[in-house]
């Protein structure tokens, strides 16, 4: 179907304004170099639990990884009840895998040969207000975005080298200045900012004496405060810190005008609960990803407030549109990638 390009232009740009939550899967990493689940398996094919003593008399480690092979981490580790001891293996492997690149990626940013592209389309999302982004994935590119980009990130943590979790201790840190208001009282001015909320953990938690913390420094990747998928997430998701970036997430969701999605397959149960009831509710979103999931073609099909962009495997350099019961080709514009739209749909 043909259709006028600037009219899809000015639906997009009118989406993104006062309300929104953005929610960021691991497309966009992916889209910058982070290995994805098919880097992640190969390199958990090249360990060896058994090396370490780890046995799971239920499940042979050839059998799980032929499994997600077939099915993907997150599936057969759903699928596969598997001891503690290998889900704790797996985390630690998964980020080894991560870390080493990860860092070249931020060497990259640093020293100026890299701009990440969340950081090119962040300035065109609305600024007058706390923007929240919730994310899935383990590392800080994003954090490296909003900070690239001139905008303070909060994590909900207080400090840089021992920064604990609270949901009010760090409250008024990114304030600049107050003004009276008539009322007499005072109204805080505040740092363009963007709450960050990661339900799944984050390469740079760790625990000190028990306690969770952020940290500026290198956390050894065994170390790392991270929830690998599977069953034994939604155990560990009711651990500090998961529990209060989860709830905190979930009130974002609710109280959500219109949804911004990279990167993200509609993969994970411990969002789609609550996202799935607020987008069936009527809530306008925006889907921006390489490949639509099997999962993100039923939330396509069966929500008529929601656009979805795609690579076209039938042209390299075009889009797939679905919107309004209608599929759309776009020619010339990979509309789908996080820096193309900021460049075509909003005019970077």
């Amino acid at each position: 179907m043909k259709t006028d390009i600037d009219s899809i232009k000015q639906n997009l740009q009118r989406h993104l304004s006062s309300g929104l939550v953005v929610i960021i899967g691991s497309g966009l990493s992916c889209a910058e170099g982070l290995p994805g689940m098919r880097g992640l398996i190969q390199h958990l094919s090249r360990a060896d639990p058994n090396d370490g003593g780890i046995n799971d008399d239920d499940l042979s480690w050839s059998d799980l990884l032929q499994s997600m092979n077939e099915k993907g981490i997150e599936t057969a580790l759903h699928e596969n009840n598997i001891s503690d001891k290998l889900a704790d293996f797996i985390r630690k492997e998964i980020a080894k895998c991560i870390i080493d690149p990860e860092k070249n990626i931020i060497k990259e940013t640093l020293y100026g040969s890299k701009i990440l592209k969340f950081s090119r389309l962040l300035p065109h999302l609305p600024s007058n207000e706390r923007l929240p982004i919730i994310t899935t994935n383990y590392d800080r590119l994003i954090e490296l975005s909003a900070e690239t980009a001139g905008y303070q990130v909060d994590t909900k943590s207080s400090g840089f080298y021992h920064a604990p979790f609270s949901k009010t201790e760090n409250q008024f840190a990114f304030c600049s200045g107050i003004v009276p208001t008539k009322a007499r009282g005072f109204r805080k001015i505040e740092k363009k900012c963007i709450s960050l909320y990661k339900p799944h953990g984050s390469l740079d938690w760790t625990q000190v004496n028990g306690v969770p913390v952020r940290t500026a420094f290198d956390v050894d990747p065994e170390k790392t405060l991270i929830i690998t998928p599977g069953q034994n997430k939604y155990r560990a998701g009711y651990d500090s810190p998961f529990d209060m970036q989860r709830e905190l997430a979930n009130k974002c969701i609710n109280d959500a005008s219109k949804f911004l999605i990279i990167g993200y397959g509609f993969n994970d149960n411990h969002l789609e609960v609550h996202l799935k009831n607020k987008i069936s509710s009527g809530t306008p979103t925006v889907l921006m990803t390489h490949s639509l999931t099997d999962n993100a073609k039923a939330y396509q099909a069966s929500n008529s407030s929601m656009i979805s962009l795609e690579y076209n495997p039938r042209d390299p350099t075009g889009t797939i549109v679905y919107m309004n019961g209608s599929t759309i080709e776009i020619s010339d514009k990979n509309m789908w990638d996080v820096e193309e739209f900021a460049k075509e749909v909003m005019g970077e």
